[in-house]
């Protein structure tokens, strides 16, 4: 499970004349996403530049696509057998 969390707070202030106006937002959040079984949790890390997170996810070894050979084998199909009745 990946769980991400933080706090955000944003202030406007806007002065025209003898008008004075302020804005706040502010709150806590958190965001849990489940992650599937093939994640390694050792080989995960993250960054932040910009406003932006990325969050790099690893691979278990186990997990890693393989690449398997397949032989040439006999041309002939094997044939079916008709179970309808005639």
């Amino acid at each position: 499970m990946l769980t991400l969390s933080g706090e955000k707070e944003e202030a406007t202030e806007d002065r025209e004349g003898d008008f004075y106006r302020v804005e706040r937002r502010f709150g806590a959040f958190r965001r849990r996403v489940p992650l599937p079984a093939s994640i390694d949790p050792d080989n995960v890390h993250a960054e932040y530049n910009n406003g932006v997170l990325t969050v790099h996810l690893g691979k278990k070894e186990t997990v890693r696509p393989r690449r398997i050979t397949v032989g040439e084998g006999s041309k002939e199909l094997p044939r079916r057998r008709s179970t309808a009745a005639s």
